[in-house]
């Protein structure tokens, strides 16, 4: 026997049972990467970025916002 399944066999069947739900939990994670899912970092490359002419919208609405007067009733 191996030194995990020694360790294995001193857990109560609460404990075992948790180490399954993990154990396939980490073969899910390896299935889904093989089966063609993209990863965290391919995904990121994918955000989009803003030039500073794109930016400009926000600061001309931050300045017209900071003028905005409140009625007074």
């Amino acid at each position: 026997m191996t030194n995990v399944q020694l360790k294995y066999e001193k857990l109560d069947p609460l404990a075992k049972k948790e180490v399954d739900d993990f154990i396939d939990f980490l073969l899910s994670k390896r299935s889904a990467k093989k089966s063609g899912e993209k990863s965290y970092e391919e995904n990121l490359l994918k955000v989009s970025t803003w030039s500073e002419d794109d930016l400009k919208v926000f600061d001309e609405n931050a300045k017209l916002f900071n003028n905005w007067t409140i009625d007074e009733w």
